[in-house]
């Protein structure tokens, strides 16, 4: 009987352990510049890494003329411009994996793709989309207040203040909820598509200084 227990302690506390893991959500696919990164439950920032895993509750921010590429399980993209500050979360519900980007201020750009099952949305302090399918880019200021430009399929937004107003913005169009919770839904002028077009650009400089030393330092920067 004492062997019996000595075998199936060491199985729960592994199956234990991995329940208690993390759940991964995407990985960064690339680094300009100078974007950091904080691990949930953590207070540090520390120098976002090439190909590092990101997990549920982790953040990521942007410092001047930077770029970071993260890329979701599921093939998703998402561009956090510079001076941008995002917290990614992810819960599995059986097959499902649930993701959920919190935009605390900049500018995000995204390609989501067909979600099936999944849940995909992107939380502002003033307002909530929830995405399948669909391309776009996120502008969202100091104050929390929001603008959506979509450019491909459909997003169904809805304010969290004031009346909480709902509706759907299509290709085309844009939608603006200001800090009272106020929610706008417009025809997007020829700005908004240039300005979509801008975020998609991942163009780098690069820049050799010469060190007293005669070394080189190579810097690179978004254009």
């Amino acid at each position: 009987m004492k062997m019996i227990k000595y075998i199936l302690l060491p199985a729960l506390l592994v199956f234990n352990l991995y329940a208690l893991s993390p759940t991964s959500v995407g990985v960064l696919t690339k680094i300009i510049q100078t974007v950091e990164y904080k691990a949930v439950e953590t207070e540090n920032w520390g120098n976002a890494k090439l190909g590092s895993v990101v997990y549920d509750g982790d953040e990521v921010r942007t410092g001047s003329r930077s770029l970071a590429l993260l890329k979701f399980l599921d093939n998703s993209l998402i561009r956090v411009r510079e001076n941008s500050v995002v917290t990614i979360y992810g819960s599995k519900e059986d097959s499902r994996l649930n993701k959920n980007t919190f935009i605390e201020k900049g500018r995000v750009g995204f390609e989501i793709t067909d979600q099936g099952d999944d849940e995909f949305k992107f939380t502002t302090p003033t307002g909530v989309a929830s995405i399948r399918g669909t391309k776009g880019f996120f502008n969202v200021q100091l104050d929390g207040a929001m603008l959506i430009f979509v450019k491909e399929g459909v997003v169904e937004i809805e304010s969290l203040l004031g009346t909480k107003a709902s509706g759907s913005v299509g290709a085309g169009k844009l939608a603006k909820i200001n800090t009272s919770g106020d929610l706008v839904i417009e025809e997007a002028s020829e700005e908004y598509e240039n300005q979509f077009q801008a975020m998609e650009k991942e163009t780098v400089k690069k820049i050799r200084i010469k060190l007293n030393n005669d070394e080189e330092f190579l810097l690179e920067y978004l254009d």
